[in-house]
């Protein structure tokens, strides 16, 4: 669940600017139906996906993962999958679509910035288009700060 911890900021004190930013930005993303719109996009994350060229048993993690529309392809491919998204809505969407097709994919709501797994859980970290929404995740893989972020969830040598 959406919960305080999303509203914490990077000194672990309660930011009341930072709570009104992320209630926004939920609220936008769980307006209207992105659900539908993302079918439009999926082949593009298809194609992407294969590029890729992730391995069949990999732990992989889709951060920002809407409705699950390279989360479940991934999934496809023999990938272990989880997808976390801020918006309930999506990934209640992303979770049917799953089911629909018969596949085992774990969807969790969370924020791609206070990410709520456990370091070197996964073995890959993907996100088509959710990670300019975790700023300070990418700062911190770019400047080594060993935290939540994307770095320490990888299975990094």
């Amino acid at each position: 669940m959406f919960n305080e911890i999303n509203k914490i900021n990077q000194t672990g004190e309660f930011d009341p600017a930072l709570a009104n930013l992320k209630a926004k930005l939920r609220a936008t993303w769980m307006d209207g139906d992105y659900a539908a719109f993302s079918a439009y996009m999926k082949p593009g994350a298809t194609k992407i996906l294969a590029g890729w060229r992730i391995e069949a048993g990999a732990r992989l993690l889709d951060v920002a993962c809407g409705a699950g529309q390279t989360a479940i392809p991934a999934a496809k491919t023999g990938a272990r999958v989880t997808g976390v998204d801020i918006a309930s809505n999506l990934i209640e969407a992303a979770r049917k679509q799953a089911a629909s097709e018969g596949l085992h994919v774990q969807f969790d709501e969370g924020d791609a910035e206070n990410l709520p797994y456990p370091d070197r859980a996964f073995d890959v970290v993907i996100s088509l288009i959710g990670a300019m929404f975790a700023p300070a995740q990418i700062q911190n893989c770019c400047t080594g700060v060993e935290s939540r972020s994307l770095s320490g969830i990888c299975s990094i040598p």
